[in-house]
C-alpha cells in the first residue's frame, strides 16, 4: 500500500534527506580511477557558487576572469570530487590536473553561467556608490571613530575659543 504525504511537509522534507548522489569515475593514469559527483545538490550548487566568488576576489576588492576560472576548476575539485586541499597544493598540479580532464568531465556551463552571473553582480555592486561606500569604511578601520574623537575635543568650549584666536591672529596677519 502507498503512502499519502499531502499536506505533510515534514515527511516530504525526511524523504528528500534519503536522496543519494549519483557517481561517476575517470581513470586518471593507468589502473586509477578518480571517483566524482555527477551532479550537485542546490545546497551544494549555492556552497560552490560562494566558495568561488570568496576565493576570486583580490585583496582590492576585483575579481580577475583567470581568477574567477581557476577557483571555479578549485570548487569542481572540492564539491565534484570532494577533495579538501591547500590551494597551494592544486597550483603546483594544476596542468597535470587540466591534461588529464579532471576539469573538464564534471565542467557545468549552466553553474558556470552562474558564477559569472553572480561576479557581475558583485562587481556592479563594487562599482556603485553603496559599494564605494563599503569599500572606503572596510578600507579606513577605526577612521570614523578617530575622526569622532577629534570633532568632540574640538567642540569643547575652551577648544573653540583658541580655534577663534588663532582665526583673529590670522586674519591679523594678511
Amino acid at each position: 500500500m502507498s503512502e499519502v504525504i499531502n499536506g505533510n511537509f515534514d515527511r516530504l522534507k525526511e524523504l528528500a534527506q534519503v536522496v543519494l548522489a549519483d557517481y561517476g569515475m575517470i581513470e586518471i593514469q593507468d589502473g586509477i580511477e578518480l571517483r566524482f559527483k555527477t551532479s550537485l545538490s542546490l545546497q551544494e550548487r549555492t556552497e560552490f557558487i560562494t566558495y568561488v566568488l570568496e576565493k576570486a576576489v583580490d585583496d582590492n576588492g576585483c575579481i580577475s576572469p583567470l581568477r574567477l576560472k581557476t577557483f571555479f576548476n578549485f570548487a569542481i575539485l572540492k564539491f565534484y570530487y570532494e577533495m579538501d586541499f591547500e590551494d597551494q597544493d592544486v597550483l603546483n598540479i594544476y596542468d597535470w590536473l587540466v591534461q588529464k580532464g579532471i576539469f573538464g568531465i564534471c565542467w557545468d556551463d549552466e553553474l558556470w553561467d552562474d558564477v559569472v552571473e553572480n561576479a557581475a553582480d558583485f562587481a556592479r555592486y563594487n562599482n556603485s556608490f553603496a559599494g564605494m561606500m563599503t569599500v572606503a569604511n572596510n578600507q579606513a578601520g577605526d577612521l570614523g571613530t578617530q575622526l569622532q574623537d577629534i570633532l568632540n575635543k574640538f567642540q569643547s568650549e575652551d577648544n573653540l575659543k583658541l580655534i577663534k584666536q588663532i582665526q583673529e591672529i590670522n586674519n591679523g596677519q594678511n
